[in-house]
């Protein structure tokens, strides 16, 4: 966990800075490559350093893809259906679970832990390959209400968006409601299944399932109303 959630962190920023300037679509099919390949090794780890080394690795890629996402979404969708679009999107993040948690299980139950990692994994890179392939880089702001295709976008320093940012009451509480949700969700979402295992005498396979279909399920729904309800209010 911390292995990953060090390098996810402290890359994130940057990566986006770079977003804000060049090709997001290949920063995201990078990133992609990057998380899948290290998803794979980490089922050829053979101590827990090389697991943890793999793991900092998953990191560097996720931190690359978040970020551009939202920005390529912003030029893919207007500003009036852009809730949804993210909502969308963060589908992946439901199905993920639900195919982690049950599907890992159960080919770690048919064959061994490092196999979950290789069958999991891999197909991330076919995935990376095929978004590059289909998805196109479109005009930055091309969406937006105040867009001119003439004018000259200014470049703010990291500080001054910063500035801007933490000048913005609705955003450092939406940050403070983001680190409070994801410390519940994560805490609860990985231990979970292992609570249900000690609880109630369970095999890893079964409490994932008993675990991972209702959450997938709930979490889909919600953040569909959540999407149209924000595109709606706003």
């Amino acid at each position: 966990g911390p292995a990953f959630a060090f390098v996810y962190t402290v890359l994130a920023i940057p990566i986006a800075r770079y977003a804000d300037r060049n090709n997001r679509v290949k920063i995201i099919c990078t990133g992609a490559v990057l998380w899948s390949f290290f998803t794979v090794s980490s089922g050829l780890a053979t101590t827990p350093e090389t697991f943890a080394l793999s793991r900092l690795g998953v990191g560097v890629g996720e931190a690359a893809f978040l970020a551009p996402a939202f920005s390529l979404l912003s030029d893919y969708f207007p500003a009036r259906q852009r809730a949804l679009a993210f909502a969308v999107l963060n589908f992946g993040v439901y199905l993920g679970q639900i195919v982690g948690l049950v599907g890992g299980a159960a080919i770690a139950d048919a064959y061994d832990w490092r196999m979950a990692f290789f069958i999991l994994g891999a197909p991330g890179i076919g995935f990376a390959l095929l978004t590059y392939m289909t998805v196109k880089e479109p005009k930055r702001g091309r969406l937006d209400d105040d867009y001119d295709p003439e004018a000259d976008t200014e470049v703010l320093s990291l500080a001054q968006v910063a500035s801007l940012l933490y000048g913005c009451k609705s955003y450092i509480y939406l940050t403070l409601g983001s680190i409070c949700g994801g410390f519940a969700g994560y805490g609860f979402g990985v231990w979970a299944p292992t609570l249900f295992v000690r609880a109630f005498d369970l095999s890893l396979t079964e409490a994932n399932t008993r675990y991972g279909a209702p959450s997938v399920i709930a979490g889909i729904i919600g953040a569909v109303l959540l999407g149209v309800l924000a595109d709606r209010l706003s």
